[in-house]
């Protein structure tokens, strides 16, 4: 996992106190810069040179499926963003988020792990030029303050956890 910037977030894998399913789970604690803060979890290889080829996750088979993920924060203020990352077939980035508030898709911020499903109908949605086939980005959580009504510089956000992170059919 990347924080945004390098260092919007700290990120932990091996937060065993607290989890969903298995024997830990990822804490993302964010560090925003001012206009907020991000993740994205690469596919293996992603972070290779600029002058080396990507390294991309062929996912066409969930095309009707949906990104599912185990979530737990306590009181994390107002909305998030999840989305993916692809290339197309011109070799350009492209991105589709979903921005998510209590009761979306099954997130919640109540303290409780909950489980959030996004169609993945939802993200081609957002952008129809995402290509399924060349993924590099299969999870990106994020806040941007000013498309999720927090003003600029907010900080003192709390942890949020992830856990059991798929792709299903």
């Amino acid at each position: 996992a990347d924080a945004f910037d390098g260092n919007t977030a700290v990120v932990s894998f091996d937060f065993a106190g607290d989890k969903a399913e298995g024997d830990r789970s990822m804490r993302i604690v964010p560090t925003p810069a001012n206009y907020g803060w991000g993740v994205n979890i690469t596919s293996p290889g992603y972070e290779a040179p600029a002058d080396a080829p990507r390294t991309t996750t062929n996912l066409e088979q969930f095309a009707n499926g949906a990104l599912t993920f185990w979530v737990k924060t306590d009181g994390y203020p107002g909305r998030i963003r999840v989305g993916i990352t692809t290339d197309d077939t011109d070799r350009d980035g492209q991105a589709a988020n979903v921005v998510l508030q209590n009761g979306q898709y099954g997130y919640c911020n109540t303290n409780q792990w909950c489980q959030v499903t996004i169609p993945v109908s939802a993200f081609k949605a957002v952008n129809p030029k995402l290509e399924l086939n060349v993924v590099f980005n299969k999870l990106v959580i994020s806040d941007i303050f000013t498309e999720n009504g927090k003003p600029l510089n907010t900080t003192g956000l709390p942890p949020i956890l992830v856990d059991g992170i798929r792709w299903v059919r």
